[in-house]
């Protein structure tokens, strides 16, 4: 047989136990030699173990981002879940699950951003992050991800573009158009930036609402362009009552390549304002019938226009994957609800089973029970909490049935769903804010000071909600807590006015009102008129019988 090449040779991978003349090696080499080979197996098999682990991550990755390519969303997020599970910062996985959870428009999305964000504090994610708080309506969130951004990469018409976005959620459409047209310069060739300066230019002046009609017309000739342009045209047009350009623009659309169902659903507008939806309704109705969420959109506009009786017959003829999807049943039991048909609508969510949507269905077995005086009066409040029960900690359910209970004016449950979300789900963020909103407009401020309470505990860097801890404190309590976090702050922003404020008014609740009053004269004049600081100094004025000064803080 041919000899055994020197490498494969059992001499070569087997160490002989005896030396060459036969005698036996010392024990204590043997030991070593052992110890040796029981090493180099263990990192053979770590480094295939790391290599398996390796290979699966990235066809986990890659599978995750052919699902979200093909827009198929629910299996790039169990692949997703799947990678976060075993490597929980995985940045991939965290890009998608936030990009998913954004085109959802979930309240998760603004905390996965935020995560994306921490992981991988790039410019990109930074603009993303402002982009989500922005969407969300958490403008003090966009402003601390457009602060992090460094100053060479504010120059670029990305930046500019999402600063523009949050300077309109803020009501500034001075500096939104500042931002938009310096966009426009840094990117002259992008029609976006164009389209975003004229749409803003639509609520200024009529003189500047004209010329920016104009310049859209314009835009619409143009075949990158045309698109949005007379998307932005027809909006304008109805916003206005505009018969003429309604018709014109809505013709125009009609016409145009690569409308979407949404169109449609403009078209179907602008024509239901002239009288004429009949001839465009049963077009819409059929390209309606092969989408849940179209099916959802042409019901609830069908609600919106005194159509439910339409609505519950059309809806009856849909196919039954399509009818029990998503949020057609939601759609529906609305349209039992505007009509008032309350025993219709208990029929409707008594027996059916939504599946992930379970919660919603007892939500609205919840609502139709309320108006059925021939059940047990506690017979809503049990569907309730059974709703709660089923949402678990699911933020999306609980967002949805909040949104509902606050509609239809349960204001008790409504808060209860935001506070389950509040209590630690990932979009507790996006609940405090509707707390917050809703005990501002029902003027309920130890519900206010609740929000900003639990605002700190999740964030305790949160300066503003520090301030309104502070100073809701004081004002309820006046306890020592409030008035060393007042102190606390004024500390850190020595020359931030309104936290010198709460400061000054938390020397005055400790009996200190002669140096509250030197703090707040410390100010500059300008900020006095602010009416939060305003307040603050006519109370100091008086508990110093200075009855002429707070005389003239009254005006």
């Amino acid at each position: 047989s041919p000899a055994l090449s020197p490498l494969c040779s059992p001499s070569s991978t087997v160490p002989k136990s005896e030396s060459a003349d036969g005698e036996r090696l010392p024990q204590r080499w043997r030991r070593t030699i052992r110890f040796g080979l029981a090493l180099a197996i263990l990192a053979t098999l770590a480094g295939l173990a790391l290599g398996y682990r390796q290979l699966r991550r990235s066809h986990l990755e890659k599978s995750a981002a052919e699902f979200f390519n093909r827009r198929d969303y629910a299996n790039s997020v169990l692949v997703c879940r799947q990678i976060l599970q075993s490597e929980p910062a995985n940045i991939a996985a965290t890009r998608l699950m936030a990009q998913i959870a954004g085109i959802a428009q979930h309240p998760d999305a603004l905390d996965w951003f935020r995560r994306l964000e921490t992981l991988q504090p790039t410019t990109e994610n930074r603009l993303s992050l402002a982009s989500a708080a922005i969407a969300q309506n958490q403008t003090r969130i966009a402003e601390q991800a457009l602060g992090w951004v460094n100053a060479i990469d504010r120059n670029s018409a990305h930046y500019h573009q999402i600063a523009g976005a949050l300077a309109l959620a803020e009501k500034n459409q001075k500096e939104a158009a500042n931002h938009f047209a310096r966009a426009i310069v840094l990117e002259p060739q992008n029609a976006q930036h164009r389209l975003n300066f004229a749409a803003l230019e639509l609520a200024g002046d009529a003189s500047a609402a004209e010329e920016a009609r104009r310049a859209l017309a314009q835009m619409a000739q143009v075949p990158a362009a045309r698109l949005p342009a007379l998307r932005i045209l027809l909006g304008d047009a109805l916003s206005r009552n505009d018969a003429d350009a309604q018709t014109k623009w809505a013709a125009e659309l009609a016409t145009t390549e690569g409308t979407n169902f949404s169109d449609e659903m403009l078209r179907l507008e602008a024509a239901a304002r002239a009288g004429k939806e009949a001839a465009l309704l049963p077009r819409v109705e059929t390209l309606a019938k092969n989408s849940p969420s179209d099916a959802a959109a042409l019901i609830a506009w069908m609600n919106r226009h005194q159509r439910t009786a339409d609505s519950l017959a059309w809806g009856s003829t849909l196919d039954k994957k399509i009818a029990t999807a998503q949020s057609v049943p939601l759609a529906l039991a609305e349209s039992y609800s505007c009509a008032e048909n309350w025993q219709g609508l208990f029929d409707f969510v008594a027996s059916e089973n939504w599946k992930e949507a379970e919660a919603l269905r007892l939500t609205i077995a919840s609502h139709a029970t309320r108006h059925l005086s021939s059940l047990d009066s506690t017979a809503a409040e049990n569907y309730w909490k059974n709703a709660l029960k089923t949402a678990q900690n699911d933020a999306g359910l609980l967002f949805t049935m909040a949104s509902l209970c606050h509609g239809w004016g349960y204001d008790e449950q409504a808060e209860e769903a935001w506070w389950k979300i509040a209590g630690g789900t990932p979009g507790a963020s996006a609940a405090l804010d509707a707390l917050q909103q809703h005990y501002r407009q029902t003027r309920n401020a130890h519900g206010l000071l609740r929000v900003a309470q639990r605002a700190l505990e999740l964030n305790p860097d949160d300066a503003v909600a520090a301030n309104n801890y502070a100073s809701l404190g004081l004002l309820l309590r006046g306890d020592a807590a409030s008035r060393r976090a007042a102190e606390d702050l004024h500390a850190r922003f020595p020359n931030n006015a309104a936290f010198t404020a709460t400061y000054a008014f938390a020397l005055h609740c400790a009996g200190r009102t002669l140096e509250a009053m030197q703090a707040l004269d410390s100010l500059p004049p300008r900020t006095k008129q602010i009416p939060a600081i305003a307040a603050y100094d006519f109370i100091l004025k008086v508990a110093g019988a200075d009855y002429t000064g707070a005389k003239a803080e009254l005006g």
